[in-house]
């Protein structure tokens, strides 16, 4: 809803599967109005509240959405005040989000026949979160929480431990033939818990730079290092303070930010939550498409 120059204007979302709701009024100025990269509260870099410091409403055309600027907000842009809304996704579209990943998982397939399955490498400190995360993913598959690779806290791990300042040694070095297209590696993921970021070491990115496959990075437990996120798993593309944890690990491991996936597993809950199904899975569905690139590169002759 925008009141433009003492008219007001509203828009109704002709969308039955969605639910709005108001969060908040207030009046705006180009001092108090938020700023991001894009220099103000922005809709899909299309739709501007705050435009070059100004209390202005600003509208290009682009391909995020599209809307008929005179009927949303007149003919001035002078914009004093304005509501925010949010849009709630319904319990059925997340369903269907759930239910359309793990079909697209389960019918997965190697791009190079010779390929029976895709290989995935997971690595990180003690702790990370590299069993839970299998643990997650299959108690998905099983409709139930299931446990099937022990996880490791403090001093132990039960999985693949990875020392940042020891040099990398494919396959290949320690092997009497050099490995075939399916013995390999075909994505590796990094497992790095969210609250332990400034800890991670400064020989990591030099070792991770050698590692010549697909990589990901895999930050675990947003939920405790974010209290918006902790109190609803919705938020973690909203937050701020997230997305801050995203491009410092991007910054320092040399990954883009679009391969720092936020997830959550399950550690003590005793029942699956929609939300944390669809990171999960989304996140898995990533590091196969990964392993597709890379096959997709190789030359299978």
């Amino acid at each position: 809803m925008l009141k433009v120059a003492g008219k007001l204007q509203m828009r109704k979302l002709s969308c039955s599967a969605l639910k709005i709701k108001s969060l908040s009024a207030s009046k705006l100025t180009g001092h108090y109005a938020r700023f991001d990269e894009a220099k103000g509260p922005s809709f899909g870099q299309q739709l501007y509240l705050c435009y070059n410091n100004q209390p202005v409403v600003n509208y290009q055309k682009g391909n995020a959405f599209s809307c008929d600027a005179k009927t949303l907000y007149g003919d001035d842009t002078e914009l004093s005040e304005f509501e925010v809304y949010k849009v709630e996704h319904s319990k059925s579209i997340v369903l269907s989000q759930r239910a359309e990943l793990m079909e697209k998982i389960r019918n997965q397939k190697p791009l190079i026949t010779s390929v029976s399955r895709v290989r995935i490498l997971m690595i990180g400190p003690v702790g990370a979160g590299k069993s839970s995360f299998f643990n997650s993913i299959n108690s998905i598959f099983m409709s139930r929480m299931t446990s099937k690779a022990m996880s490791g806290s403090a001093g132990t791990s039960l999985t693949t431990q990875f020392n940042p300042t020891a040099p990398f040694q494919p396959d290949e070095q320690k092997a009497s033939r050099p490995a075939s297209l399916q013995e390999k590696i075909h994505c590796v993921v990094y497992v790095i818990d969210a609250t332990k970021i400034s800890l991670m070491s400064d020989k990591l990115e030099e070792k991770l730079a050698a590692i010549r496959i697909a990589q990901m990075v895999l930050m675990t437990k947003v939920d405790e290092t974010c209290p918006h996120v902790q109190n609803d798993l919705e938020n973690i593309y909203a937050s701020s303070y997230i997305k801050t944890k995203v491009q410092e690990v991007s910054s320092r491991l040399g990954v883009s930010v679009s391969c720092v996936l936020p997830v959550k597993n399950y550690s003590q809950e005793l029942e699956l939550e929609l939300n944390c199904d669809v990171l999960l899975l989304t996140a898995l569905q990533q590091m196969l498409r990964f392993a597709d690139d890379y096959l997709d590169d190789v030359d299978p002759i």
